[in-house]
């Protein structure tokens, strides 16, 4: 028995997946068509936004379709919406030459002859085990589906040649998987000399004065959707920071997009800002001056600019248990706390000069990043030979 069959005996097609099957047989590809999907349709970021918005810079004559979760979501006027799982959506991605997403299909979505699917991840080299690697702490039906995309997908980017081996060894991709190592499209911003206009900006929006340094609080998500894990009050925190470094400081709370609808948990004030809806976090990195996190993969978007990262775990043994670390964790340069208590001591003792030592080495022996500013562009260079 093939993979697609093996697989799909544990994936019943939903009803917009059999819309889809029967628009497959009455409807062609159009061949200029491009359909991006970010999260489920949370909005114009990540990888995704990022060759978007290449394809514009080369005045491309394509189709470019957007899934979004609603008509609230905010969108440039150069691409079309269609809300995602809707029948419309389906008579958008039956039609389109090539598809787009960062992430696994909640809908079980058919592949026809000819298209093209190209899978982006939402992170490059990250701390937790992840998929063929975590399998026995994922959820079954999570994984049926993951080893159907991954045999359906084409091409998948990666950010450094040790994401290149995961994927190899733990994403089921099939042999003729391409996997283009261009670095992760969303950090081409992190490249350019924008920074002052993006910092100007994510100050106006979150109401944060130019003399404020910015602490970005952007932990990972947890599969059970606990919050015991997460930081909860700042005030002791803020306080370390401003004693230390001499300036006044805000906090910015960033929750994963698979937990964005826990963000309530938290006591916000003009001093601790909740940007967990901000629609692109790439802008929240460049803005930021710090970043604390725990196990989450934006540590690596933050190190390529060279700024301090600060791990704090509170939740490390547990986390260990029910998902699983790599020994990537205990060799990175960052810092590294379980408890509150702990934090404060690594911000009272935070050395500048030998953590950038630390993380110089770092990249250079270990991570070896292919991130450059170019990734969008050799993105769309090889889309370029499937969308006529």
């Amino acid at each position: 028995m093939n993979i697609i069959k093996r697989v799909t005996r544990f994936i019943k097609l939903d009803k917009k997946a059999k819309q889809q099957v029967l628009l497959q047989k009455f409807n062609l590809l159009q061949n200029n068509k491009i359909v991006f999907d970010n999260f489920d349709g949370k909005g114009y970021a990540d990888n995704p936004k990022y060759i978007s918005e290449e394809i514009f810079s080369q005045n491309l004559k394509w189709d470019v379709v957007w899934l979004v979760k609603n008509d609230s979501v905010k969108m440039p006027p150069y691409v079309r919406t269609a809300i995602s799982y809707s029948d419309e959506a389906s008579r958008e991605l039956a039609t389109a030459k090539v598809v787009v997403r960062n992430n696994r299909w909640s809908m079980r979505i058919p592949k026809r002859k000819g298209q093209i699917f190209i899978q982006t991840w939402h992170g490059g080299m990250g701390f937790k085990k992840v998929e063929g690697e975590a399998e026995d702490k994922l959820d079954k039906e999570y994984v049926e589906r993951a080893k159907l995309d991954g045999f359906e997908c084409d091409a998948i980017i990666s950010a450094c040649a040790l994401c290149s081996e995961q994927y190899r060894k733990y994403f089921w991709l099939n042999p003729k998987t391409e996997i283009l190592e261009f670095g992760q499209p969303r950090n081409d911003v992190l490249f350019t000399d924008c920074a002052s206009v993006i910092t100007a900006k994510v100050r106006n929006t979150l109401d944060i004065d130019k003399d404020v340094a910015i602490i970005l609080y952007a932990p990972t998500f947890r599969d059970d959707k606990s919050i015991d894990g997460y930081l909860k009050d700042f005030k002791e925190i803020i306080s370390a920071f401003e004693t230390r470094f001499n300036k006044k400081f805000v906090i910015l709370v960033r929750l994963h997009p698979n937990a964005e609808e826990l963000f309530d948990f938290i006591e916000y004030s003009d001093k601790i800002i909740c940007a967990t809806h901000y629609p692109d976090v790439q802008e929240l990195i460049i803005s930021s001056d710090i970043l604390i996190t725990d196990y989450s993969g934006i540590t690596f978007d933050f190190a390529l600019m060279n700024k301090p990262v600060l791990l704090c775990t509170l939740d490390y043994e547990e986390y260990i248990e029910k998902r699983g670390l790599s020994d990537l964790y205990q060799i990175c340069p960052f810092p590294k706390c379980n408890t509150v208590d702990e934090l404060i001591t690594l911000i009272n003792n935070f050395n500048e000069s030998v953590y950038q030592e630390k993380l110089s080495d770092f990249k250079k022996d270990v991570w070896m990043p292919f991130d450059d500013g170019k990734a969008a562009k050799q993105a769309v260079g090889w889309i370029k030979q499937y969308i006529k």
